[in-house]
């Protein structure tokens, strides 16, 4: 359905095995040529193993692909935990008659059938797949058909594929005789990070597409969800694609990612249930701390202009005792110009003007609020200064003041 809408030519992430699409990781390269080297051994046992979706399958089918003509081939792959009449489902799959014949000629026409094959310099090899739901008992069966010599040679030729409890199954004791049969054992592991990256791209390029169809981030998200499973990769690829095609994004990114891995954690079948991103949780911190500067910077916004502005000096405001009256911080009246002092005031106690200015600020009710400037007044003589001053204002220091200014008139 959106082939044509991202130019491929047909579907890359298909789930079903194509050994047209192997992509040969390091791990996968070493997985073939140890497979390769397994068939060259005549009456060999080979068995690999890897998890589920990890493309044992598809590397087996790669190597029928090439392999010689002078194999006889039998492919079993429905194999189950109480799987009867083994006989039988190996002349099937060989393509032999098994109906209405007893045990008995069911491993007589076997064994004619391998014998046949021998004569005729070919050589008979039977694969397995899913070999991990066969029991022990159904194993050492197994074990036994492959002691059939023809002179010098073992005759029948075995490959198993299964999961990693296949390879538990066999070091059991009683099966050692099976486990000292086996000449190649490899397990395929899971691809890494760049591996991903590369699957992706190879697989786009094979269908005929563009491989920068997934963004390199987009790749990293996938990996860390599909745990570098190449079934899992085809899984999230295939739907990311029908996610960015119903939104008509020619690029995949790694939201729609995240949006198809959040879809299958609703359903009640998930593979990746227990793999939240990592990136996540920063991403929602960062989130939060950008909401909260937005905040502050609104409710900062939001205040009273004069909340805001600092509150204006006025020249009548009592002086603090530790006021260092120098001319650089002259008290300064509305009118701009620095206020003029007594020549033998101090500092130390308020004025009386500015006494009455204080409380009557402190108990103002709306104290809080922005001062208005008040008018500058007359300017006044020494003597009408000297004579407005509270002598409980200045308390010791009056009397040397008022002597001089007695004196002066």
């Amino acid at each position: 359905m959106y082939e044509s809408f991202y130019g491929l030519a047909e579907k890359p992430f298909a789930l079903t095995p194509d050994p047209a699409f192997l992509y040969l990781s390091k791990r996968h390269q070493n997985g073939l040529t140890m497979l390769q080297y397994g068939l060259t051994l005549t009456g060999s046992i080979t068995v690999i193993t890897g998890e589920v979706g990890s493309g044992k399958t598809t590397l087996m089918r790669h190597v029928l692909r090439g392999l010689d003509p002078q194999f006889t081939i039998g492919y079993l792959t429905n194999t189950h935990p109480n799987i009867k009449d083994l006989l039988k489902w190996i002349l099937m799959a060989f393509g032999l008659n098994y109906r209405n014949k007893d045990e008995v000629e069911l491993y007589e026409s076997l064994i004619t059938f391998i014998i046949e094959q021998y004569a005729e310099n070919r050589r008979t090899l039977l694969i397995i797949d899913e070999a991990q739901n066969m029991s022990p008992a159904t194993l050492e069966e197994l074990r036994m058909l492959s002691n059939l010599n023809a002179d010098k040679d073992h005759v029948l030729q075995l490959v198993l594929i299964g999961q990693p409890e296949l390879a538990e199954t066999l070091r059991k004791p009683e099966l050692r005789q099976f486990a000292q049969r086996i000449s190649v054992d490899y397990h395929l592991t899971p691809l890494t990070q760049d591996e991903t990256t590369d699957y992706i791209r190879h697989r786009l390029i094979t269908a005929g597409g563009d491989p920068r169809l997934f963004t390199k981030e987009s790749c990293q998200t996938i990996h860390h969800y599909a745990q570098g499973i190449p079934r899992l990769i085809n899984t999230l690829c295939e739907m990311a694609l029908v996610y960015a095609y119903a939104d008509d994004q020619k690029t995949i990114t790694p939201d729609i990612v995240h949006e198809v891995v959040t879809y299958r954690q609703k359903g009640s079948v998930n593979p990746y249930e227990d793999r939240p991103h990592p990136q996540n949780q920063p991403a929602r911190r960062t989130t939060e701390a950008k909401t909260v500067k937005r905040t502050k910077t609104r409710q900062q916004r939001d205040l009273p202009q004069a909340a805001k502005e600092p509150t204006p000096q006025r020249a009548d405001l009592p002086l603090s005792p530790k006021t260092i009256l120098s001319p650089g911080n002259q008290p300064r009246s509305a009118n701009g110009q620095a206020a003029t002092l007594p020549a033998d005031a101090t500092a130390e106690r308020p004025l009386r003007a500015d006494a009455e200015a204080s409380d009557t600020t402190q108990s103002r009710p709306d104290a809080d609020l922005p001062l208005t400037a008040v008018p500058a007044e007359p300017p006044q003589s020494s003597a009408q200064r000297l004579a407005s001053i509270d002598p409980r204002a200045l308390g010791r220091r009056i009397a040397p003041i008022r002597s001089k200014s007695q004196s002066e008139t």
